[in-house]
């Protein structure tokens, strides 16, 4: 054959792209196709989770190589197994990243939960642009219930797309089990019908494989192969074109190298055209023209200047009619290998004091997140990472694997067979655009208030303005003089303030128009209440899934449980941080020591609900309703709360099973209505001032249950802050409060006598290096039982480089 070269290419910033009407490959669907830019990652502390623990999480917002800056405001929420909403939260996203928790219920069914998260530049053009997560809870019952699988799947993938018959394609193949761990297989190519050998593959230890063949017309080919355990299986090749054009990509010394042949002399291949996109940017653009059939023309446009992630590649014939189609991945520079980690103090005995110092010779702002966990809760390497999600998660399908060895030591040609060896979403090219031409937007700036003036027949007076005073605990006062927008509204964008405030409000000069006044919060938007159940669990190995069992068995043991909530929740501790107390905490413990008494008072386990602060309790009639759509977990039965309680009995010999629902014990005031039924019914929420639930063995002077306990606390009339004659107010609901983490504080000698079954042993996801500070130490206490800890690092820098650290603490 002969080769000509050709450099028939033409920028993206010189010519714009025609309107085109063709969809990718004339059947993507939209839920193949990504729009928006903006993606995520979220760092969670630990992998694998015990009932009655917190996650805790922090999330980088990214466009292409960047910090995403587009969204103010972040949604969360947690589902558990069959698409029932647990918990939902909403954070302010401050410098591009936003940190929380969720806490799991003591009692949760089934093993998983759905980690969903997402912002308005997500999901404005596609609803379906969220960032989804399957988080595990270590439930031993349910461990029984895994479907084991041990087949084994075999796929075949041309480059571009597209076998064409005479010409030399590249085929890449994966074999997996069904949860998606690599299988090994090997067998050979053969021409059907004749049984002839054309070539034999086997594929590496992730799985993956390449090999190039050269169809014949009117010839089929098959793959014929055996898997681990010897079973021999047949497989069919991919359709072959008779009629189109080859595609062959290259990464070489920082230089995009590909070959295009055609095996047909056609008008509409006379001319093509080739688009590469990174995000939905057009960053390179040629036209090409290939000259004979069967001649393999080349071409080479630099990368050096491109950002790290996937560029995708679309060929086009001379009507922009997509021919082929593939991804290639652009990498760069790792910084993370100028991070260093150094062990300043070893102490290995338990509840012994450790240091770490972490340090980064660059002079760049670095927002990082750092974790310490037991390691026996990970059951397999995390295909989470900061580099592998961003980069890579986000548009291929399935993949379920750990990249971090092959980003980390740049094998193009191992990055390129997952490249290959995988469906994946496309960018819409029929939208690509110079991201030059593209203007910075800020889609919601965090908390807007709207001010509206109710008498239409009159205008608000233009030399007139609005005060409105925010009263927040945890921030003090805030006073704002506002002009009006219209004739009749004023606006407040801007705002950060968590938990309920108290905003008042009053004209500065026509003070008798504060009547005629209406406040609210402008929508936020809304949380789906279900999702999809998530599918049965499958697993190829018994011994991979007893092993996991066997290292999580201590934790969970009945009584190292228990001890285990006990110190989550023990009083001796003390919070170090840098951050100021949580404000929704401090108002909880102050209703709790103003309502309750003796035995009843106390907040070190449970749910309280703080009602007298809550804007949203007089809109809602029905107590029992607020009790329930606030408290994880807890049902009602027939009118009132209850647990069902599954107990095997023996009746004549024979087993059956009965279901009973015990009532939970309920006190209003710290009397026992608990036979009462109207008793719930009868309360006005006007009047009802504090809530809580305790859950489990609950003991008192003259009581004791172990299925929980109700309280509930109306206003005594002596309350601070109750409404009084003044400037008119409303109760407006911030964001969620973020939690700090706790650590235990040892020079305490009565806490050393406490266990410590802690399996998360540090988390700051506020750890940030600059130029002054290039270097920072921590510290954290051992538990009681873990050998083996893993310390993850993981974060972004000003200009969009990204970290990812893991090493194992022994």
């Amino acid at each position: 054959m002969k080769t000509s070269t050709f450099c028939c290419f033409v920028m993206s910033s010189i010519f714009a792209l025609p309107v085109f009407s063709q969809t990718v490959n004339g059947n993507v669907h939209a839920r193949d196709l990504i729009i928006s830019s903006e993606t995520m990652h979220v760092h969670f502390d630990k992998d694998i989770y015990l009932p009655g623990e917190t996650i805790w999480f922090k999330a980088y917002l990214y466009n292409l190589n960047e910090i995403s800056f587009s969204s103010t405001n972040f949604y969360a929420a947690v589902y558990d197994e069959k698409g029932k909403l647990i918990g939902q939260k909403q954070y302010p996203i401050l410098e591009g990243t936003c940190n929380g928790d969720f806490k799991i219920p003591d009692s949760i069914p089934g093993s998983r939960l759905q980690f969903r998260v997402f912002t308005k530049a997500m999901i404005i053009n596609d609803s379906n642009n969220i960032y989804e997560r399957v988080l595990t809870v270590y439930n031993k019952e349910d461990q029984d219930n895994v479907k084991i699988n041990k087949s084994v799947t075999l796929q075949f993938f041309p480059e571009g797309g597209q076998m064409i018959e005479e010409l030399q394609n590249y085929v890449a193949f994966k074999a997996v089990y069904p949860d998606g761990s690599p299988a090994m297989v090997r067998g050979q190519i053969i021409e059907a019908g004749w049984n002839k050998v054309i070539d034999s593959f086997v594929t590496n230890n992730m799985g993956f494989g390449k090999f190039i063949l050269i169809p014949q017309p009117h010839k089929t080919y098959m793959a014929v192969w055996k898997d681990e355990t010897g079973n021999a299986k047949q497989t069919q090749l991919p359709k072959i074109n008779s009629y189109g054009v080859s595609f062959h990509t290259e990464i070489i010394n920082k230089e995009l190298q590909y070959t295009i042949a055609k095996n047909r002399t056609s008008d509409s291949l006379s001319l093509l055209h080739l688009l590469a996109q990174m995000g939905n940017y057009r960053v390179y653009k040629a036209d090409l023209v290939v000259p004979n059939e069967m001649e393999m023309s080349t071409g080479r446009f630099s990368i050096d200047s491109m950002p790290a992630g996937l560029l995708q590649l679309t060929l086009f014939d001379k009507d922009w009619n997509p021919l082929q189609e593939r991804l290639m991945f652009i990498g760069e520079a790792n910084i993370t290998k100028q991070l260093s980690v150094n062990r300043d103090t070893i102490n290995t005995n338990p509840k012994g004091k450790n240091t770490i110092e972490i340090v980064l010779p660059d002079t760049m702002f670095t927002n990082l997140s750092v974790s310490i966990a037991d390691i026996n809760f990970y059951k397999q390497p995390n295909s989470n990472s900061i580099s592998q999600d961003l980069l890579f998660n986000r548009q291929l399908k399935g993949l379920g694997q750990n990249l971090d060895l092959l980003l980390s030591s740049a094998n193009n040609n191992a990055i390129d067979l997952v490249t290959l060896a995988h469906p994946w979403k496309k960018y819409d090219w029929q939208k690509a655009i110079d991201k030059n031409e593209v203007k910075p937007e800020l889609l919601d700036n965090y908390i807007s208030l709207s001010v509206t003036y109710k008498d239409k027949n009159f205008a608000l007076p233009k030399d007139d303005a609005l005060n409105i005073v925010i009263k927040n605990k945890g921030m003090g006062r805030q006073i704002y003089n506002l002009k009006p927008i219209s004739q009749t509204t004023f606006r407040k964008t801007d705002l950060i303030f968590f938990d309920s405030v108290k905003v008042s409000y009053q004209m500065d000069k026509n003070k008798e128009l504060t009547d005629y006044f209406t406040i609210s919060k402008e929508d936020t938007l809304p949380i789906p209440t279900s999702v999809n159940a998530l599918p049965v669990k499958i697993g190829y190995s018994v011994l991979k899934q007893g092993a996991t069992d066997n290292d999580l068995e201590p934790f969970f043991a009945t009584t190292a449980h228990k001890k285990f909530n006990d110190v989550q929740t023990i009083k001796g501790v003390v919070v170090k941080s840098k951050y100021k107390p949580n404000p929704e905490l401090a108002r909880i413990d102050e209703l709790d020591k103003f309502y309750t008494n003796g035995m009843f008072s106390g907040t070190v386990r449970g749910y309280q609900l703080n009602v007298i602060d809550d804007p949203q309790a007089e809109a809602i009639n029905n107590l029992q309703d607020y009790i329930r759509y606030r408290v994880p977990g807890l049902r009602v039965y027939d009118g009132f709360f209850g647990v069902r309680e599954t107990v095997i009995t023996s009746r004549n010999g024979k087993m059956a099973v009965v279901d009973t629902i015990i009532r939970l014990l309920i006190f209003i005031d710290e009397l026992d209505v608990t036979e009462d039924a109207m008793a719930i019914s009868m309360l006005s929420m006007w009047n009802v001032a504090y809530v809580k639930y305790i859950p489990g063995i609950v003991i008192g002077g003259t009581f004791r249950t172990s299925n929980g306990a109700i309280y509930i606390y109306t206003k005594k009339g002596t309350e601070k802050g109750l409404p009084s004659k003044g400037l008119p107010f409303v109760y407006v609901r911030g964001y969620d409060s973020q939690k700090e983490f706790i650590s235990p504080d040892y020079s305490d000698k009565d806490l050393l006598k406490q266990p410590d079954l802690r399996t998360t042993l540090y988390w700051n996801p506020n750890v940030i290096l600059d130029k002054t500070n290039n270097k920072v130490k921590i510290e954290y206490n051992n538990n009681d039982i873990s050998k083996k800890l893993l310390l993850t690092i993981e974060g972004v820098n000003e200009k969009g480089k990204l970290i990812h650290v893991e090493k194992i603490i022994e």
